[in-house]
């Protein structure tokens, strides 16, 4: 008989698109592809209105979309102070093991291993960033408690494995690197999407990204220049919004569409991505897998996972970044290969 895996899809079901999202939904595909004739594969849904989830998902006989309509807040709330729930019970299922791509309460059956990814710790770190709703959230569901139950923690880097040990005790934790869609990479040539030479950054617009310090840093470098910075993301709700300055230089796209942001990915002159804490940094690894150099915060994790391979400044001091930006002109192109195992989660899961 195979075994039945619980996909928890709650991390993704509010459509966001952020790093944590897109390295969840990468990682599902392959679970997808990976698990047919090994597996049965329940993706769960929860909450008042029943989400959209990819249809390429559901084309596979083993995958089923199970929905529960009890709201998020109070599945939440429950799942983390109470045993009254256990979602596995709620689905009316036996499983074998259930995953969780970021941080939320659960609670199963004992015969039912659980695997939770996590992601890093900044909302204890960079508490100051997040706004008074999501402080809440946080200290309701107690992260303490869920790392502990979890049977199998995953993480991103060695880096972020050491802060959850630091933080939160021993546990048995394993390194998945997030990873990019195995036809990410493309030769196909396109147009640049905008007439001047520019740079791009990739991020949410919360503080902890260092938004502020990259404009005061690129406006210094552009004094006697003509070149634009070009900042992709949107503001998310759980962050303390930042203020957007007026300059023709800057502009502030919000979320584009994947295929548009590679566009400008591709011809940029270089990516600027200077956060003060970080567990990995997706938009590094687009950016080199495009062959389009990186200047980026001198920081544990990006040494740990990116070695030689870009250019490093201290993220506070708003000089030396303006000094470093020119490097990126020189270098003009980069060549980067990353070996992803795309099986080794699937494996965990089945294990």
């Amino acid at each position: 008989m195979k075994p039945t895996l619980i996909i928890d899809l709650r991390p993704i079901q509010s459509g966001q698109i952020n790093g944590v999202t897109t390295s969840a939904k990468n990682w599902i595909t392959d679970i997808i592809k990976n698990t047919e004739h090994k597996a049965d594969l329940i993706l769960w849904t929860t909450g008042f209105k029943k989400p959209q989830i990819p249809k390429n998902w559901l084309k596979k006989n083993h995958v089923k979309h199970q929905h529960t309509k009890l709201p998020n807040k109070f599945l939440n709330l429950i799942l983390s102070r109470t045993s009254l729930i256990k979602i596995d019970t709620l689905l009316k299922t036996k499983a074998h093991s259930y995953f969780c791509p970021d941080l939320r309460p659960f609670r199963l059956s004992k015969d039912c291993k659980s695997y939770m990814y996590i992601h890093d710790i900044a909302f204890i770190k960079f508490s100051k960033f997040y706004s008074f709703k999501s402080k809440l959230w946080y200290k309701l569901i107690n992260a303490r408690k869920i790392y502990q139950r979890a049977n199998v923690v995953l993480t991103n880097s060695e880096f972020s494995k050491s802060e959850l040990i630091k933080q939160f005790g021993n546990q048995e934790i394993i390194v998945i690197h997030p990873y990019l869609k195995q036809n990410y990479k493309t030769k196909q040539k396109t147009a640049s999407p905008l007439k001047q030479p520019y740079f791009i950054a990739i991020s949410t617009l919360q503080p902890r990204k260092n938004i502020s310090r990259l404009i005061k840093s690129f406006t210094k470098f552009n004094q006697d220049r003509k070149h634009n910075l070009v900042i992709i993301g949107s503001t998310e709700n759980t962050f303390k919004k930042i203020r957007q300055p007026k300059n023709r230089n800057i502009h502030f796209l919000g979320y584009v569409k994947e295929s548009l942001k590679k566009k400008f990915i591709q011809h940029a002159e270089g990516l600027i991505h200077i956060p003060l804490y970080e567990g990995y940094s997706l938009p590094i690894l687009e950016s080199l897998t495009l062959g389009t150099p990186v200047l980026a915060s001198n920081i544990p994790p990006h040494r740990e996972i990116y070695t030689e391979q870009i250019n490093y400044c201290v993220s506070s001091n708003c000089d030396q970044i303006s000094a470093e930006i020119p490097k990126l002109l020189q270098q003009k192109s980069v060549e980067f290969e990353k070996f992803v195992d795309r099986t080794k989660l699937t494996n965990l899961l089945l294990a």
